[in-house]
């Protein structure tokens, strides 16, 4: 069933609609989808290799709800999964977390540190989980995607394309739990014996009521941003049973002189395409 669902998304992936006026985007590359009918409404660089930063924990988050479906497993924290480079959950050592917090805290916080301990907890040890992570692209269809690490921190060995981020996406959302948990703006994580009650955030401002990006029909599946990658953004939306899936990959951080943008370019793009494609795509 899983290699015939991966083929109808590689099939899909054929279909290349004729539109009209189409926005510009500062995106280096971009895929957006319709996803019930799996018809491309726009790329640009589309099958461009570009470097992935933390929208890989798509493929984290896939791989561990695959393997491990009872959420409400326990993993106690090692002291060494507390150290992670890059955003975290802020674990504690000897903490006991159930899984369901850990995607939570890998995929709206964006934390490393859950990346690791998932890594560690799903196949014993991090160059194990990502053989698998590798494994899960090859099944899927992806052929310009690898990994050398779960958390999506810069290494020139791990890429993918904005195409194979498309079906790394449609693929996972298959899983209710996996949808669930990267379209949440918020979530309550339950008291540990290290922590208290704690609300944490999606790194996705789209989805922030109080955000000037803010728009109530975009779930932002998943952010990611280093020097190197630029601004990458996986996102959905919904407007009157439309739905769509959009991937934008290396949407500029810095002007040419170097200083920073104001502006994050991913959430215009997003607007901007999501805007053309329910004004121009839904009416045809």
């Amino acid at each position: 069933m899983k290699r015939w669902c991966a083929l109808l998304l590689v099939l899909s992936l054929l279909v290349l609609p004729v539109f009209g006026a189409e926005p510009t985007l500062s995106a280096s590359s971009a895929i957006l989808m319709d996803k019930e009918s799996g018809r491309v409404l726009y790329e640009k660089n589309a099958r461009e290799q570009r470097s992935i930063a933390s929208i890989t924990k798509l493929m984290t988050a896939l791989v561990a709800v695959e393997l491990h479906p009872d959420l409400s497993s326990t993993v106690t924290i090692k002291r060494e999964w507390t150290g992670a480079e890059g955003s975290s959950m802020y674990l504690k050592p000897e903490e006991k977390v159930t899984l369901e917090a850990l995607l939570y805290g890998l995929m709206l916080p964006s934390g490393c540190d859950a990346a690791g301990v998932l890594a560690e907890a799903v196949a014993g040890s991090e160059e194990a989980f990502v053989q698998m992570m590798n494994d899960k692209a090859a099944e899927i269809g992806c052929t310009s995607t690898h990994f050398e690490n779960s958390s999506g921190l810069h290494d020139p060995n791990q890429y993918t394309t904005a195409r194979d981020m498309y079906m790394i996406t449609a693929y996972a959302m298959q899983y209710d739990q996996f949808t669930e948990i990267a379209t949440t703006y918020s979530y309550t994580m339950p008291a540990t014996n290290k922590n208290d009650e704690r609300t944490i955030y999606h790194t996705c401002s789209i989805m922030n009521p109080s955000s000037s990006y803010y728009d109530e029909t975009i779930y932002g599946i998943k952010t990611g941003t280093t020097d190197e990658s630029g601004r990458n953004l996986v996102s959905y939306a919904s407007r009157n049973a439309y739905n769509y899936l959009l991937i934008t990959m290396g949407a500029p951080i810095y002007y040419d002189d170097g200083t920073q943008i104001e502006q994050n370019l991913s959430y215009v793009d997003a607007a901007n395409l999501y805007d053309w494609a329910f004004n121009d795509w839904a009416v045809q």
